[in-house]
């Protein structure tokens, strides 16, 4: 006899199982910057750029008008598609908030940012961005 524990232990296995023996591979898409193919090398180049102007410079438009995509597709949920929606979005945070830059990094095509966020009168936040 199954007791309750193993039950609701094999109800939540069951289907992660079953969409890890069926995932498949997805090929990836070669390496955008807005507008032009560059090396990996120019793409480290540009994502300091961008981050130095977004999280340094505090220039959210300049960041993204110059380095993010238009159709750009935003996987925060409380953010929409698209450079304005991210510019209208983030530049009221930006201006506000104090950034500590932990770790940049820029490996195999994905840059990484994980920085000590602190916005007035909240306790510090730590947040890691990923961007391709």
């Amino acid at each position: 006899m199954v007791s309750v524990k193993q039950f609701f232990l094999i109800s939540f296995l069951l289907p992660v199982l079953s969409a890890v023996a069926t995932a498949r591979t997805i090929p990836r898409a070669q390496p955008y910057c807005p507008g032009y193919n560059v090396s990996m090398q120019e793409q480290g180049k540009l994502f300091h750029a961008f981050v130095n102007e977004f999280f340094e410079e505090k220039n959210v438009e300049g960041a993204y008008t110059t380095y993010v995509a238009e159709n750009i597709i935003e996987h925060s949920p409380t953010i929409l598609d698209g450079r304005a929606a991210g510019i209208a979005a983030l530049t009221p945070i930006i201006n506000v908030a104090t950034f500590d830059l932990v770790h940049v990094v820029f490996s195999c095509g994905i840059g990484s940012v994980h920085s000590k966020v602190t916005l007035p009168g909240r306790p510090f936040l730590a947040i890691a961005d990923y961007f391709r």
